[in-house]
């Protein structure tokens, strides 16, 4: 029955109609408790008088109300036998568009599915009228995983035709809108997420072709279509995409596309550089040294298994030929480490994580698949012999080899957490131990390490990493880090103290003889350019000027200036290119990760929420900037006005919340909350970051980067003004993001030993009495207002809650609990989330985020200038 403005369900009143279908009808509502218009969809009464049917939909938007994606709208409630969802304003997506246009809305399409896919969550009705575009151009995909109704008035619209809903993921059910969906839908076969993939291709084809691929006079003709009838890419207008949308609408799920973010790659590619895709009329395919890597390409793109978003779509060929890899299924790339390719360019090594741990795995480029090395867990940054037949790594404090066709893994000696390393044709490794020290050389065949270079104390250098071999086995690139934005790149000599300086970037360099070509990287602590510069390998100096072969390339996580890329000796690059950035939003959660709402406007650049201790300000980063949000009033405004060259994060409050610290580069200032002054260096402080103070005022602690032993953790007592620090936890492992206890007598961190990255709970300020919180991986802790409680994410990305009771001076941890998944928090060193008095979570929340790919490129040179 329809319903007139003015009725209530709940705290919503209807205001007026929107639209109607299978589902039901749909209004214009106001929510009057948080005054914002939403959406309610009304179930029809045949099914809100079905136990079954009316459980069923239940069930459904719990498991949508998990999914938080900016292209996906959200579901805010049920309300009697209504959704209450976001209200998109704009108008649903229309037919025909131009490429670049049709493109950019697939793009958020398949980011929506993909982000969907990821929660085992199949849409099963996709199709323009579930597709709407805000005035904005943004896309938001309505109906996620709703089944339709039949009715007497749409059951024969093939256009608009019902979903029928019983059993619905049984075989023999057909669901979906008949011109949209799957062979295997039409067939009442059971449905997977390629049957997604499949309406996505139909809905890509109708913006291109500007009409329906499939448009019979019945519902049943549209089926018999769909199942049968020849589809005509001809009627498309000439574009490299065509070759996706064959994948797409293949009728063989075998091989059809087999995961939406094979497409998202693919059109984000062709978006990122639609002219070196396009036919190069009058160019040859040029001679190459490696014809096998182009044939496996060709083979990969036409076999659709392991290569993605290949750039080279039609004949004639270009001069670079680029493809993508993607790790195995069900794995993701380990963001902390480096991948290597062979010194042959026959094979590529790359590591994935996996359940808090982490694993080698090789791909031999001839072929379709990768295989896992055994014993080589936890390892990092692997790096190949001069002969390309074994591998060196970092692994549980320990540097290791492998020969990749098999063999046992062999320890060569014990170490820290490496810094890349590299292996002579002399049989001799260079390598860092730690972020903090200069390289050490060892055997090939393993022995006790010896220093090669050592830190200039005068020029305050803080460490030397990323060592890369010439061919002669004796010099060697290396770049010397000096802050957090600067670095020199120098040539060292194994047979003396001499070096050379390259050229001044933070960053890392190789050096490709075969062309005489020197590739470094830039950027610090964030993704940079990688250039090419010619170099003389005589005199061992840069010739002409740089220019660039990738304009921004990803760095490890949590790894300065360690940005993925990897060169063969015969013109294969691989590297992982940066991805879009993505803007966050700092928004409320419940314990169950419900969002609640949103604190400010969103941004790129936006970290380390922090509520003060009254809870009426959240101090946060954005844009390199401190900006604080007034909760009450609901208004941000800015704290800080910081010069270009200054990078202001991680805000920390002092005890009585009218001052606040915060890192400006590499030290730590505060500065009076209300004041117009400049911000002032805390005295005395030796530390790098991750500043908190005791809720008693007593005391401040933070980490510190001290040679010999990475990030230590130190603390200054506040009174008497004057008292020096004091180091707390000193080792070599990696002690960082101490949280203090809301009684002030016990200190929350996590440490990274090279094994695990675990969090841990000692005594303050004398550390003695150690519990360990999380018991399979975590990171980022913090403590619940009334200290009963510790939160922390795990590796997998989830938020996890462990009980804590003191009692006689001591603790008594519980074992963690799961409370929702994490993901949404982008990685960082320090907490992107906090805990309110009332349990809510204020996180730094964004987007769905694949996994990095790996991009190969044959012929890198050809994008040089002459």
């Amino acid at each position: 029955m329809p319903m007139t403005p003015g009725t209530r369900l709940g705290p919503y009143e209807i205001l007026g109609p929107l639209g109607a279908g299978g589902m039901g009808e749909v209004y214009r509502a106001r929510d009057t408790k948080l005054d914002r218009e939403v959406a309610v969809k009304v179930m029809p009464a045949s099914m809100a008088q079905d136990r079954e049917r009316l459980a069923r939909f239940e069930r459904e938007a719990k498991v949508l109300a998990s999914l938080n994606h900016p292209n996906i709208a959200q579901i805010y409630g049920l309300e009697e036998n209504a959704l209450v969802m976001e209200l998109v304003p704009g108008q649903t997506l229309t037919v025909p568009q131009p490429l670049e246009k049709a493109l950019h809305y697939a793009k958020q399409i398949a980011e929506a599915l993909e982000a969907a896919h990821e929660k085992g969550i199949t849409h099963r009705d996709l199709k323009p009228a579930n597709i709407m575009i805000t005035p904005e151009g943004t896309v938001k995909v309505l109906d996620f995983g709703l089944a339709s109704v039949p009715t007497r008035e749409t059951n024969t619209d093939p256009e608009n035709s019902p979903t029928l809903t019983m059993a619905a993921t049984q075989a023999g059910t057909i669901m979906g809108t008949a011109a949209y969906m799957s062979p295997e839908q039409a067939a009442g076969k059971l449905v997977d997420k390629r049957s997604d993939i499949w309406s996505f291709g139909v809905v890509l084809y109708e913006m291109l072709a500007g009409k329906k691929l499939f448009d019979g006079e019945t519902l049943s003709h549209t089926l018999a279509h769909v199942l049968t009838a020849p589809i005509d890419f001809s009627n498309l207008p000439p574009s490299p995409i065509t070759g996706l949308l064959k994948r797409c609408l293949d009728r063989d799920l075998k091989t059809r596309l087999q995961a939406i973010g094979e497409a998202r790659i693919a059109i984000q590619t062709y978006i990122a550089n639609p002219a070196s895709q396009a036919p190069a009329p009058g160019v040859t395919r040029p001679a190459s040294r490696t014809p096998w890597l182009v044939a496996a390409a060709l083979a990969a793109l036409a076999a659709g298994l392991g290569y993605t978003a290949y750039q080279h779509w039609r004949e004639p060929a270009p001069k670079v030929i680029a493809a993508s890899i993607l790790v195995p299924e069900n794995s993701t790339l380990e963001t902390r480490s480096q991948f290597a390719l062979s010194p042959d360019g026959q094979k590529l090594a790359f590591v994935t994580a996996e359940k808090g741990s982490t694993l080698l795995w090789v791909r031999d480029l001839q072929s379709f698949t990768a295989r896992s090395i055994p014993g080589t867990e936890g390892i990092r940054d692997p790096f190949w012999s001069p002969d390309s037949q074994s591998l060196a790594f970092s692994a549980n404090g320990a540097l290791k080899r492998v020969d990749v066709a098999g063999g046992p893994v062999v320890k060569l000696c014990d170490v820290g957490v490496t810094r890349q390393g590299s292996w002579s044709s002399r049989g001799v490794i260079l390598f860092a131990p730690s972020s903090s020290s200069g390289l050490f050389r060892v055997s090939a065949s393993g022995g006790t390490p010896v220093p090669v270079t050592r830190l200039d104390d005068a020029a305050k250098e803080l460490s030397h990493r990323f060592p890369w071999f010439l061919p002669d086995g004796r010099h060697f690139l290396y770049t010397a880090r000096y802050s957090s934005d600067k670095g020199i790149i120098f040539l060292g000599d194994l047979d003396s103290n001499a070096r050379i300086e390259i050229t001044k970037t933070a960053g890392r360099a190789a050096y490709v003889a075969s062309s005489g070509m020197l590739l470094f990287s830039s950027g610090g602590d964030s993704a940079g350019p990688l250039m090419a510069q010619r170099f003389d390998g005589s005199t061992f100096r840069p010739v002409g000027d740089p220019v660039p072969v990738a304009e921004s390339v990803e760095k490890a996580t949590g790894n300065w200036a360690n940005h993925l890329f990897s060169v063969s000796q015969d013109g294969v690059l691989a590297f992982s290119g940066s991805r879009q950035p993505t803007k966050l939003q700092l928004t409320w959660l419940d314990r169950s990760g419900k969002v609640l709402g949103t604190v400010g406007a969103p941004g790129v650049q936006l970290s380390g929420p922090r509520i003060s201790p009254d809870g009426t300000t959240v101090a946060y980063s954005v844009s390199q900037d401190i900006w604080l949000h007034d909760l009450p009033r609901s208004t941000s405004s800015r704290f800080t006005f910081n010069a270009k060259d200054s990078q202001l994060i991680n805000p920390a409050w002092l005890a009585d919340g009218k001052d606040l610290a915060f890192q400006q580069n590499d030290t730590v200032v505060w500065k009076a909350v209300g004041s117009g002054d400049a911000p002032e260096p805390l005295a005395g402080w030796p530390g790098h970051s991750d500043v908190e103070f005791s809720p008693d005022g007593r005391y401040m602690a933070g980490t510190r980067l001290a040679a010999g032993t990475e990030f230590d953790i130190w603390f200054q007592p506040l009174q008497p003004p004057g008292a020096k620090p004091r180091a707390y936890l000193q080792g070599p492992a990696i002690e960082t993001a101490p949280k203090f206890a809301p009684s002030g007598d016990w200190l929350a961190y996590h440490v990274n030993d090279a094994v695990h990255k675990e969090v841990y709970v000692q005594s303050f300020p004398n550390p003695g009495l150690k519990y360990q919180v999380s018991t399979e991986g975590g990171q980022n802790a913090v403590w619940s207002r009334d200290g009963t409680e510790i939160f922390f994410l795990s590796l997998a990305g989830q938020m996890m809650a462990a009980s804590v009771r003191s009692s006689g001076g001591k603790l008594e941890i519980g074992v963690p609990k799961v409370l929702f998944d994490a993901r949404m928090i982008p990685p960082a060193n320090r907490p992107d989330y906090d805990v309110a008095k009332d349990g809510r979570f204020l996180v730094v929340s964004q987007g769905s985020v694949s996994s990095p790919v790996i991009h190969l490129v044959v012929n890198w040179q050809a994008v040089l200038k002459p």
